[in-house]
């Protein structure tokens, strides 16, 4: 597989031949996508997607062929739906993001009020 124009396995130990059927299944709840093989559950192959995603095969011999379907695999659907529900869950346990800080000039400009953050930036800048 390709990701950011890297080539990369699949998942880690996996492999597939001929007859072989591959199940690819995008939870945009979690921003994941999970791989199945004859329908047995391999892992998360790829984590943090982009708002949109579109599918589509590569192949690399001459003579492979490939189908897509979409079909819908009621127990892979209803995994994924928990899935989504306890990362939902664990999302809206965590505290707040704190505010972004203002641009470095600002800090330095009011340093009485930014002493630790300016100096934590210019420690950053520096390195």
């Amino acid at each position: 597989t390709w990701s950011g124009g890297v080539r990369t396995d699949w998942l880690e130990g996996a492999s597939y031949g001929q007859g072989d059927r591959i199940g690819v299944l995008v939870n945009m709840d979690t921003r994941t996508v999970n791989l199945y093989k004859n329908g047995q559950f391999l892992g998360k192959a790829w984590g943090d997607l982009p708002d949109e995603v579109y599918p589509f095969v590569t192949l690399s011999q001459p003579d492979a062929s490939a189908e897509i379907t979409f079909p819908r695999f009621e127990s892979e659907i209803a995994r994924e739906q928990r899935q989504s529900a306890l990362y939902l869950d664990f999302l809206a346990s965590q505290p707040p993001k704190p505010p972004p800080l203002p641009p470095l000039e600002y800090m330095i400009r009011n340093t009485l009020e930014y002493k630790e953050p300016v100096i934590k930036e210019i420690k950053k800048a520096i390195r």
